[in-house]
Protein backbone atom coordinates (compact mmCIF):
# COMPACT_ATOMS: atom_id res chain seq x y z
CA UNK A 1 0.00 0.00 0.00
CA UNK A 2 2.70 2.33 0.86
CA UNK A 3 4.44 1.73 -2.81
CA UNK A 4 1.22 2.01 -4.31
CA UNK A 5 0.08 5.68 -2.75
CA UNK A 6 4.33 6.93 -3.62
CA UNK A 7 3.56 5.97 -6.99
CA UNK A 8 0.67 7.96 -7.25
CA UNK A 9 1.83 10.88 -4.98
CA UNK A 10 4.95 10.77 -7.78
CA UNK A 11 3.29 11.10 -10.66
CA UNK A 12 1.03 13.39 -10.25
CA UNK A 13 3.64 15.64 -8.64
CA UNK A 14 5.34 15.48 -12.25
CA UNK A 15 1.95 15.84 -13.63
CA UNK A 16 1.33 12.38 -15.31
CA UNK A 17 -2.07 12.51 -14.89
CA UNK A 18 -2.98 9.34 -17.03
CA UNK A 19 -0.30 7.06 -15.44
CA UNK A 20 -1.83 8.55 -11.23
CA UNK A 21 -5.02 6.81 -12.88
CA UNK A 22 -4.26 3.31 -12.16
CA UNK A 23 -2.72 3.82 -8.81
CA UNK A 24 -6.31 5.19 -7.48
CA UNK A 25 -8.56 2.43 -8.25
CA UNK A 26 -5.36 -0.02 -7.23
CA UNK A 27 -5.12 1.08 -3.49
CA UNK A 28 -8.86 1.67 -3.66
CA UNK A 29 -9.43 -1.79 -4.15
CA UNK A 30 -6.87 -2.74 -1.49
CA UNK A 31 -8.04 -0.31 1.13
CA UNK A 32 -11.31 -2.08 3.48
CA UNK A 33 -12.46 1.16 4.77
CA UNK A 34 -15.60 2.65 2.56
CA UNK A 35 -14.98 6.20 3.33
CA UNK A 36 -11.38 5.54 2.36
CA UNK A 37 -11.99 4.13 -1.28
CA UNK A 38 -14.68 6.58 -1.42
CA UNK A 39 -12.16 9.52 -1.09
CA UNK A 40 -10.08 8.05 -3.09
CA UNK A 41 -12.18 7.81 -6.14
CA UNK A 42 -13.44 11.39 -6.03
CA UNK A 43 -9.71 12.24 -5.84
CA UNK A 44 -9.46 9.82 -9.18
CA UNK A 45 -12.55 11.87 -10.61
CA UNK A 46 -11.11 15.28 -9.76
CA UNK A 47 -7.76 14.65 -11.68
CA UNK A 48 -10.18 13.12 -14.83
CA UNK A 49 -12.62 16.65 -14.82
CA UNK A 50 -10.33 19.30 -13.88
CA UNK A 51 -7.02 18.24 -15.59
CA UNK A 52 -8.37 15.79 -18.21
CA UNK A 53 -11.68 16.87 -18.81
CA UNK A 54 -12.54 13.77 -19.42
CA UNK A 55 -16.20 14.52 -17.83
CA UNK A 56 -18.20 11.13 -18.08
CA UNK A 57 -15.34 9.16 -16.50
CA UNK A 58 -15.09 11.33 -14.08
CA UNK A 59 -19.02 11.40 -13.07
CA UNK A 60 -18.98 7.42 -12.57
CA UNK A 61 -15.75 7.70 -9.85
CA UNK A 62 -18.24 10.11 -8.30
CA UNK A 63 -21.25 7.95 -8.75
CA UNK A 64 -19.14 5.24 -7.38
CA UNK A 65 -17.73 7.08 -4.62
CA UNK A 66 -20.86 8.45 -3.12
CA UNK A 67 -22.33 4.90 -2.99
CA UNK A 68 -19.42 4.06 -0.51
CA UNK A 69 -19.74 7.19 1.59
CA UNK A 70 -23.08 8.20 1.64
CA UNK A 71 -22.00 11.24 3.97
CA UNK A 72 -19.29 12.74 1.85
CA UNK A 73 -21.38 16.05 0.80
CA UNK A 74 -18.24 16.82 -1.10
CA UNK A 75 -18.27 13.84 -3.11
CA UNK A 76 -22.54 14.53 -3.70
CA UNK A 77 -21.58 17.95 -4.58
CA UNK A 78 -19.30 17.21 -7.26
CA UNK A 79 -22.03 14.79 -9.12
CA UNK A 80 -24.74 17.42 -7.92
CA UNK A 81 -22.46 19.60 -10.65
CA UNK A 82 -22.12 17.18 -13.34
CA UNK A 83 -25.73 16.16 -13.40
CA UNK A 84 -26.15 20.44 -13.75
CA UNK A 85 -24.26 21.07 -16.24
CA UNK A 86 -25.16 17.62 -17.94
CA UNK A 87 -29.44 18.90 -17.61
CA UNK A 88 -29.90 15.41 -16.46
CA UNK A 89 -32.26 16.71 -14.50
CA UNK A 90 -34.05 13.11 -13.19
CA UNK A 91 -30.30 12.18 -12.19
CA UNK A 92 -30.09 15.69 -10.38
CA UNK A 93 -33.09 14.94 -8.67
CA UNK A 94 -31.97 11.68 -7.37
CA UNK A 95 -28.83 13.48 -5.74
CA UNK A 96 -30.11 16.34 -4.43
CA UNK A 97 -32.30 14.08 -2.40
CA UNK A 98 -28.87 11.96 -1.35
CA UNK A 99 -27.41 15.27 -0.47
CA UNK A 100 -30.11 16.31 1.71
CA UNK A 101 -29.81 12.92 3.43
CA UNK A 102 -26.05 13.28 3.64
CA UNK A 103 -26.81 16.48 5.95
CA UNK A 104 -30.13 15.58 8.10
CA UNK A 105 -27.98 17.03 11.31
CA UNK A 106 -28.89 20.35 9.85
CA UNK A 107 -32.03 20.96 9.51
CA UNK A 108 -31.93 24.58 7.47
CA UNK A 109 -29.46 23.24 5.07
CA UNK A 110 -31.50 20.07 4.62
CA UNK A 111 -34.66 22.29 3.96
CA UNK A 112 -32.59 24.38 1.48
CA UNK A 113 -31.57 21.44 -0.62
CA UNK A 114 -34.84 19.64 -0.36
CA UNK A 115 -36.58 22.83 -2.01
CA UNK A 116 -34.36 22.89 -4.44
CA UNK A 117 -35.33 19.03 -5.57
CA UNK A 118 -38.39 20.76 -5.65
CA UNK A 119 -38.13 22.97 -8.25
CA UNK A 120 -36.07 20.78 -10.20
CA UNK A 121 -39.48 18.29 -9.88
CA UNK A 122 -42.22 21.43 -10.82
CA UNK A 123 -39.80 22.98 -13.64
CA UNK A 124 -38.39 20.00 -14.86
CA UNK A 125 -40.18 16.95 -14.47
CA UNK A 126 -43.53 18.51 -14.54
CA UNK A 127 -44.46 16.79 -11.21
CA UNK A 128 -46.27 19.49 -9.39
CA UNK A 129 -47.93 17.46 -6.77
CA UNK A 130 -44.07 15.82 -6.13
CA UNK A 131 -43.16 19.68 -5.57
CA UNK A 132 -46.09 20.79 -3.33
CA UNK A 133 -45.18 17.71 -0.94
CA UNK A 134 -41.57 18.64 -1.27
CA UNK A 135 -41.88 22.12 -0.35
CA UNK A 136 -44.48 21.04 2.77
CA UNK A 137 -41.87 18.60 3.61
CA UNK A 138 -38.98 21.51 3.88
CA UNK A 139 -41.33 23.87 5.84
CA UNK A 140 -41.64 21.08 8.35
CA UNK A 141 -37.87 21.15 8.79
CA UNK A 142 -37.65 24.80 9.01
CA UNK A 143 -41.08 26.69 9.29
CA UNK A 144 -39.18 30.07 8.05
CA UNK A 145 -37.95 28.83 4.80
CA UNK A 146 -39.38 31.72 3.17
CA UNK A 147 -38.72 30.08 -0.90
CA UNK A 148 -40.65 27.14 0.37
CA UNK A 149 -43.63 29.06 1.70
CA UNK A 150 -43.41 31.46 -1.56
CA UNK A 151 -43.56 28.78 -3.99
CA UNK A 152 -46.02 26.71 -2.02
CA UNK A 153 -48.73 29.89 -2.26
CA UNK A 154 -47.86 30.20 -6.10
CA UNK A 155 -48.48 26.68 -6.69
CA UNK A 156 -51.54 26.45 -4.74
CA UNK A 157 -52.72 29.53 -6.74
CA UNK A 158 -52.17 28.34 -9.76
CA UNK A 159 -53.84 24.76 -9.21
CA UNK A 160 -56.80 26.70 -7.73
CA UNK A 161 -55.63 24.72 -4.21
CA UNK A 162 -57.91 27.24 -2.30
CA UNK A 163 -58.05 25.13 0.71
CA UNK A 164 -54.24 24.40 0.41
CA UNK A 165 -53.64 28.07 0.33
CA UNK A 166 -55.74 28.91 2.86
CA UNK A 167 -53.83 26.22 5.04
CA UNK A 168 -50.26 27.76 3.74
CA UNK A 169 -51.90 31.55 4.24
CA UNK A 170 -52.66 30.89 7.93
CA UNK A 171 -49.39 29.52 8.83
CA UNK A 172 -47.55 32.54 7.61
CA UNK A 173 -49.70 34.46 10.00
CA UNK A 174 -49.19 32.43 12.77
CA UNK A 175 -45.42 32.28 11.93
CA UNK A 176 -44.95 35.91 10.83
CA UNK A 177 -43.92 38.66 13.43
CA UNK A 178 -45.04 41.65 11.96
CA UNK A 179 -48.63 42.69 12.67
CA UNK A 180 -48.72 44.05 8.76
CA UNK A 181 -47.60 40.74 7.40
CA UNK A 182 -49.88 38.48 9.43
CA UNK A 183 -52.95 41.07 8.84
CA UNK A 184 -52.10 40.72 5.16
CA UNK A 185 -51.85 36.97 5.20
CA UNK A 186 -55.06 36.95 6.81
CA UNK A 187 -57.21 39.40 4.67
CA UNK A 188 -56.11 37.10 1.93
CA UNK A 189 -57.52 33.89 3.72
CA UNK A 190 -60.72 36.27 4.26
CA UNK A 191 -61.11 36.65 0.19
CA UNK A 192 -60.35 33.28 -0.36
CA UNK A 193 -63.02 32.21 1.76
CA UNK A 194 -65.47 34.71 0.25
CA UNK A 195 -64.77 34.65 -3.12
CA UNK A 196 -63.51 31.00 -4.07
CA UNK A 197 -65.22 29.28 -1.20
CA UNK A 198 -68.62 30.77 -0.40
CA UNK A 199 -67.77 30.50 3.46
CA UNK A 200 -69.06 33.82 4.40
CA UNK A 201 -68.26 32.79 8.37
CA UNK A 202 -64.99 32.02 7.83
CA UNK A 203 -64.50 35.13 5.58
CA UNK A 204 -65.63 37.29 8.58
CA UNK A 205 -63.59 35.31 11.32
CA UNK A 206 -60.35 36.17 8.82
CA UNK A 207 -61.03 39.46 8.18
CA UNK A 208 -61.97 40.33 12.02
CA UNK A 209 -58.41 38.83 12.81
CA UNK A 210 -56.54 41.33 9.89
CA UNK A 211 -58.46 44.42 11.59
CA UNK A 212 -56.97 43.36 15.08
CA UNK A 213 -53.65 43.18 13.64
CA UNK A 214 -53.77 46.39 11.77
CA UNK A 215 -57.10 48.12 12.78
CA UNK A 216 -56.33 51.13 10.56
CA UNK A 217 -55.77 49.26 7.45
CA UNK A 218 -58.05 50.83 4.99
CA UNK A 219 -58.11 47.90 2.82
CA UNK A 220 -59.25 45.14 5.37
CA UNK A 221 -61.75 47.73 7.00
CA UNK A 222 -63.54 48.12 3.36
CA UNK A 223 -63.50 44.34 2.58
CA UNK A 224 -64.58 43.52 6.22
CA UNK A 225 -67.47 46.26 6.14
CA UNK A 226 -68.15 44.93 2.73
CA UNK A 227 -69.15 41.43 3.82
CA UNK A 228 -71.07 42.52 6.74
CA UNK A 229 -72.78 44.66 4.54
CA UNK A 230 -73.45 41.73 2.54
CA UNK A 231 -74.43 39.29 6.04
CA UNK A 232 -76.62 42.25 7.22
CA UNK A 233 -74.87 42.09 9.72
CA UNK A 234 -73.83 46.05 11.02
Amino acid sequence: MPALRGARRVALAQKRWRDALPYFDAEARLTADSKKKASLLYAKGRVLEDVLGDDEKAKQAYKTAAELDRADVAIVTALEQRDRAETAWGELERTLERKANAVAKDARHRAALIVERARVMEHRANRVDAALELYETALRLDPHATSANVALERLCHAQKRWRDLIRVLERRAAQSTHPEERALALYRVGRLHAERLGNRDEALDALERAAKEQPDDPLVLEELASLLERAERW
